[in-house]
């Protein structure tokens, strides 16, 4: 995953003015996230990107399942969830993210379906799906709100169907079902600002599960090699 830069601004929100005052403010949130996931675990090693590479994501699928044929056409296409992706990072430079976060807003005041936040959400989602497949969480949460997220509204089914069929408001970071087929992540979505404290404590919860889910599958000390801090952000 790399560190870049680029507009947050555009692709987030529609017919809102108010965008770039709240897309701050999720920031801020995912920074204070960070600081204190550093502070409960300081001896791990944790990287944050704004940008996933759709390439690096066929390579990591190539990697965990070799005897599946997999294949990709743009060496420039990614993912940029306004969250970016925070990932523990073992020795061996191998990156677990634990969390995937998303702001969206939408006030589409009769604007055509096409044109919605939702709609353009579902290639980070299909693909963020795909290359967790190996682990058994989807540490992926978006947070959406607006006058088109009200109960009942077609929005609102759209992110029903992003979260497979999942209840909208709960987290779900671990897969469900008897297979782990439902790996379906985290929507909160309503009409109502989301308060920039409300963020912090459900990111907090999914990304301090996801370190502990790690944990136990690969062992602390797989992750806890850190003395010198976090790695920076690249």
């Amino acid at each position: 995953m790399t560190h870049a830069g680029g507009n947050r601004s555009a692709h987030g929100s529609s017919g809102d003015a108010a965008w770039p005052r709240k897309l701050a403010t999720f920031l801020h949130a995912q920074a204070t996230v960070r600081a204190r996931l550093q502070a409960r675990f300081p001896d791990v090693a944790f990287h944050h990107a704004h940008v996933w590479l759709l390439r690096d994501v066929v390579a990591r699928l190539a990697d965990d399942f070799p005897a599946v044929e997999f294949d990709h056409e743009c060496q420039r296409a990614a993912m940029r969830p306004e969250g970016g992706i925070l990932s523990i990072v073992t020795e061996g430079a191998r990156e677990h993210p634990i969390l995937i976060a998303e702001r969206k807003h939408h006030n589409g005041r009769g604007k055509p379906a096409e044109n919605s936040v939702i709609d353009r959400l579902a290639k980070n989602v299909i693909c963020l799906r795909a290359a967790m497949l190996s682990e058994a969480i989807f540490p992926f949460v978006l947070f959406a709100d607006g006058s088109d997220f009200v109960p009942g509204s077609p929005f609102r089914d759209r992110a029903a169907i992003l979260a497979m069929f999942g209840k909208l408001g709960v987290e779900h970071l671990h897969h469900e079902g008897a297979r782990g087929l439902f790996n379906r992540g985290t929507f909160y979505v309503r009409e109502e600002e989301w308060p920039e404290a409300e963020i912090v404590k459900r990111c907090w919860s999914i990304a301090e599960k996801s370190i502990l889910y790690y944990f136990a599958k690969y062992g602390e000390a797989a992750f806890r090699w850190a003395s010198t801090g976090p790695r920076q952000e690249r």
